[in-house]
């Protein structure tokens, strides 16, 4: 099984990471070449698109992979990508993980999962929340993983409509 998981971290890695590796930088290249309006916007969008899959490649390089297999690793990961939104949105953060987190290994899987849950926490807060404080905390206890994202944002209410997946954004006067 790790045989399998190995093969395919590294396909990942080299086939698809590098094709989208070129595409980003074409399109960077292009962007700095022509002077069209739609051209430029095109040429965006494929940049932004690529920059995305390799974020995502990389996220599911990095689930497969089995030295990632612990719940320390999981945190550490998610600690990067918490830190790296909060500071570029001038949000002040408070991130605290048990101690005894680095004995707990998690199934290639439950770790995926868990770390999409977070990130998408993250993302939500940083996104739609308007919050100036947020705190992220996990505790393993007895067998329970417990994981807290919390913020001083506006908060969302059954009242907003929203035609799209995602939790509507604040509206000036909610909580």
């Amino acid at each position: 099984m790790q045989s399998i998981r190995n093969k395919i971290a590294q396909d990942l890695h080299d086939d698809i990471g590098s094709t989208l590796s070129s595409i980003s930088i074409l399109s960077d290249l292009a962007l700095k070449e022509k002077n069209s309006g739609q051209t430029l916007l095109t040429m965006s969008e494929i940049k932004d698109s690529s920059l995305l899959l390799m974020e995502r490649m990389d996220d599911i390089v990095w689930s497969i992979n089995p030295r990632n297999d612990s719940l320390e690793n999981l945190l550490i990961r998610v600690k990067h990508f918490a830190t790296t939104l909060f500071e570029a949105r001038e949000i002040d953060y408070t991130i605290h993980i048990q101690d005894n987190i680095h004995q707990v290994r998690l199934p290639m899987d439950f770790r995926q999962h868990i770390y999409l849950v977070l990130k998408e926490a993250i993302n939500n807060l940083v996104k739609y929340a308007r919050a100036t404080q947020a705190d992220i905390r996990v505790s393993f206890d007895h067998r329970v993983l417990a994981l807290s994202v919390k913020d001083n944002g506006c908060g969302f209410g059954d009242s907003r409509k929203s035609t799209g997946n995602g939790i509507p954004e604040c509206k000036e006067g909610l909580p």
